[in-house]
C-alpha cells in the first residue's frame, strides 16, 4: 500500500461513519446539540433564576 492509498484511507475514513455516510452531518448535528443544551442552562440559571413567579394557574401547590 502506498503513502498515497494510506492519505486516502485516512481522510476518507474520518470523513464518513463505519456505515459510509458522510460524518460531518452527525458531527454538526452533535455540535449544535451541545450548544443548545449549554444555551438552555444559561438561561434557566441567569435570565430566569430560581424564584417565585407569577403565573396563570389556580393551583398553589408546590
Amino acid at each position: 500500500m502506498s503513502l498515497r492509498d494510506r492519505i486516502r484511507d485516512a481522510a476518507y475514513n474520518a470523513a464518513t461513519t463505519s456505515d459510509g455516510d458522510p460524518a460531518g452531518a452527525r458531527r454538526a448535528t452533535q455540535t449544535a446539540s451541545v450548544l443548545a443544551q449549554a444555551a438552555e442552562g444559561a438561561l434557566t440559571n441567569y435570565v430566569y433564576p430560581p424564584g417565585e413567579y407569577a403565573t396563570f394557574r389556580e393551583d398553589t401547590q408546590r
